[in-house]
Protein backbone atom coordinates (compact mmCIF):
# COMPACT_ATOMS: atom_id res chain seq x y z
CA UNK A 1 0.00 0.00 0.00
CA UNK A 2 1.13 3.57 -1.19
CA UNK A 3 1.05 6.93 0.65
CA UNK A 4 1.55 10.14 -1.47
CA UNK A 5 3.49 13.14 -0.96
CA UNK A 6 0.46 15.09 0.03
CA UNK A 7 -0.80 12.61 1.91
CA UNK A 8 2.26 12.22 4.02
CA UNK A 9 2.63 15.80 4.84
CA UNK A 10 -0.98 15.43 6.45
CA UNK A 11 -0.08 12.43 8.37
CA UNK A 12 1.26 13.79 11.35
CA UNK A 13 3.60 12.31 12.74
CA UNK A 14 5.94 9.82 10.75
CA UNK A 15 7.68 6.98 12.90
CA UNK A 16 10.36 5.91 10.67
CA UNK A 17 11.45 7.03 7.33
CA UNK A 18 13.35 4.59 4.98
CA UNK A 19 15.35 6.05 2.26
CA UNK A 20 16.18 2.55 0.12
CA UNK A 21 19.14 3.21 -2.57
CA UNK A 22 18.50 0.87 -5.10
CA UNK A 23 21.56 1.50 -7.37
CA UNK A 24 23.59 3.99 -8.50
CA UNK A 25 22.08 7.36 -7.62
CA UNK A 26 18.23 5.51 -7.76
CA UNK A 27 15.98 6.53 -4.30
CA UNK A 28 12.50 5.04 -3.40
CA UNK A 29 11.22 6.05 -0.25
CA UNK A 30 8.90 3.96 2.74
CA UNK A 31 7.21 5.22 5.17
CA UNK A 32 5.83 3.87 8.63
CA UNK A 33 2.59 5.44 9.79
CA UNK A 34 0.18 4.10 12.51
CA UNK A 35 2.43 1.28 12.69
CA UNK A 36 1.85 0.06 8.83
CA UNK A 37 4.77 0.62 6.31
CA UNK A 38 3.88 2.37 3.14
CA UNK A 39 5.76 3.33 -0.11
CA UNK A 40 5.82 6.91 -0.57
CA UNK A 41 4.24 7.67 -3.92
CA UNK A 42 3.42 10.78 -6.10
CA UNK A 43 0.02 12.23 -6.86
CA UNK A 44 -0.38 9.87 -10.02
CA UNK A 45 0.07 6.85 -7.36
CA UNK A 46 3.40 5.89 -8.99
CA UNK A 47 6.24 4.96 -6.50
CA UNK A 48 8.56 8.24 -5.64
CA UNK A 49 11.58 7.43 -7.66
CA UNK A 50 14.40 10.09 -7.50
CA UNK A 51 18.48 10.57 -8.61
CA UNK A 52 19.03 13.21 -6.16
CA UNK A 53 18.83 12.54 -2.68
CA UNK A 54 19.26 15.96 -1.52
CA UNK A 55 15.99 16.70 -3.51
CA UNK A 56 14.18 13.40 -1.59
CA UNK A 57 15.35 14.93 2.01
CA UNK A 58 13.97 18.69 0.86
CA UNK A 59 10.76 16.91 0.45
CA UNK A 60 10.50 14.76 3.26
CA UNK A 61 11.84 17.81 5.61
CA UNK A 62 8.58 19.30 5.59
CA UNK A 63 6.57 16.23 7.48
CA UNK A 64 7.14 15.31 11.16
CA UNK A 65 9.61 12.45 10.98
CA UNK A 66 10.75 10.47 14.15
CA UNK A 67 13.63 8.70 12.90
CA UNK A 68 15.52 7.94 9.54
CA UNK A 69 17.43 4.99 8.29
CA UNK A 70 19.52 4.78 5.05
CA UNK A 71 18.79 1.24 3.11
CA UNK A 72 21.04 0.29 0.22
CA UNK A 73 20.22 -2.88 -1.84
CA UNK A 74 22.54 -4.12 -4.18
CA UNK A 75 22.27 -7.02 -6.60
CA UNK A 76 25.73 -7.01 -7.91
CA UNK A 77 26.38 -9.28 -4.53
CA UNK A 78 23.75 -11.68 -6.02
CA UNK A 79 25.77 -12.11 -8.75
CA UNK A 80 29.10 -12.51 -7.23
CA UNK A 81 27.70 -14.62 -4.52
CA UNK A 82 24.85 -16.86 -5.75
CA UNK A 83 21.32 -16.51 -5.91
CA UNK A 84 21.04 -16.31 -2.16
CA UNK A 85 22.74 -14.24 -1.45
CA UNK A 86 21.45 -10.27 -1.68
CA UNK A 87 23.52 -7.60 -0.48
CA UNK A 88 22.20 -4.88 1.75
CA UNK A 89 22.80 -2.13 4.58
CA UNK A 90 21.29 -0.37 6.76
CA UNK A 91 22.21 2.56 8.60
CA UNK A 92 19.89 4.21 10.66
CA UNK A 93 20.63 8.17 11.08
CA UNK A 94 18.82 10.75 12.98
CA UNK A 95 16.31 12.37 11.68
CA UNK A 96 17.11 16.12 12.06
CA UNK A 97 20.32 15.67 10.72
CA UNK A 98 19.98 13.64 7.48
CA UNK A 99 16.59 15.46 6.62
CA UNK A 100 16.87 19.21 7.78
Amino acid sequence: MGISVSQLKQAGHIKKVVIHSIDLSLYLVSVVVDQEEHYVTDNTGAPLKSHNLKELKSLLSQSNIGKAAMEQQSIHGKSIHGKNFYGKGRLDTRADRELA
